[in-house]
């Protein structure tokens, strides 16, 4: 309405806007050779839709910042950062599973991203990009659970009664006197794995560009 005063884009507003460009550019890149070698037709769609997640976001955050008269960073490109006649380098398998894990980390990104951003459009935009990636992180999960790919994390024994911590040091004991592990440090080590694992493929398969 005329009359009305633009709020501006905060530091934290701008920082998060630009790190997703950078990160959905590169996205768009990596799953476009994906797509282009995939053989599956049930893991096809779901890099379709992933891919079409990261080319609407572009579009978005692309047009919030023209209209904000800030630059458009310079992220990554298909035509200058993929070549999709090189060969398959990776299964189906792993890609599936590259898309879960990478619906996780958006989660959480997505999650501090609405907690960072104040004005009414910014933080709608990235409420709708953490619903998108739920739906995504749920496509994916039921997909590796029906391919028999999906790997639990491990389980505990009943717990039968209550400890309570006593010693300070607590948390460096695991350093230190050994102590039984607790779930959220069995959890977090599984997790760490994992993506480690699927890291270290990845830039395995980069490394012979």
């Amino acid at each position: 309405m005329a009359g009305e005063i633009q709020i501006r884009l905060t530091a934290g507003e701008i920082g998060q806007l630009w790190a997703q460009y950078l990160n959905d550019s590169a996205s768009i890149c990596v799953l476009t050779f994906f797509l282009e070698k995939a053989e599956d037709m049930e893991i096809k769609p779901l890099i379709e839709f992933s891919l079409e997640l990261s080319k609407t976001h572009i579009g978005k955050i692309t047009a919030i910042l023209t209209e904000e008269k800030n630059v458009i960073p310079n992220g990554f490109s298909i035509k200058e950062d993929v070549e999709l006649n090189a060969p398959r380098l990776y299964s189906d398998s792993f890609v599936l599973n590259f898309i879960n894990q990478m619906a996780k980390v958006g989660l959480t990104t997505y999650a501090g991203s609405v907690g960072t951003s104040v004005r009414g459009d910014i933080k709608s935009y990235y409420m709708d990009c953490l619903t998108e990636t739920m739906e995504l992180y749920d496509k994916s999960t039921e997909l590796l659970l029906k391919k028999g790919l999906f790997i639990r994390s491990p389980s505990l024994p009943n717990l039968e009664k209550i400890e309570f911590v006593k010693k300070q040091w607590f948390m460096l004991d695991v350093f230190g006197e050994k102590r039984p592990l607790i779930a959220s440090e069995v959890d977090n080590l599984f997790a760490n794995l994992q993506r480690n694992a699927l890291g270290v493929a990845a830039l395995t398969g980069f490394s012979q560009g």
